[in-house]
């Protein structure tokens, strides 16, 4: 086996991940509710964007068969 190798046991890496502190700080936890805040802003933005296109779209369709019939 190659030296450069370690190999731990299946106690010693549960042993290593139990150490981690679960969850977030309250700092981490304040700055994801801000990015998500901020992604919510955008996303509404996109929406309503999204919703005058259609509604211009919408309304040319309309123009054009009133023009035809």
């Amino acid at each position: 086996m190659d030296s450069a190798v370690r190999v731990a046991s299946i106690d010693q890496a549960r042993k290593a991940s139990k150490r981690k502190t679960p969850g977030l700080t309250e700092s981490e936890r304040q700055l994801l509710l801000a990015e998500v805040a901020k992604i919510s802003a955008e996303l509404g933005e996109l929406q309503a964007w999204a919703a005058e296109i259609t509604r211009r779209v919408t309304n040319h369709a309309d123009e054009r068969a009133d023009r035809t019939a």
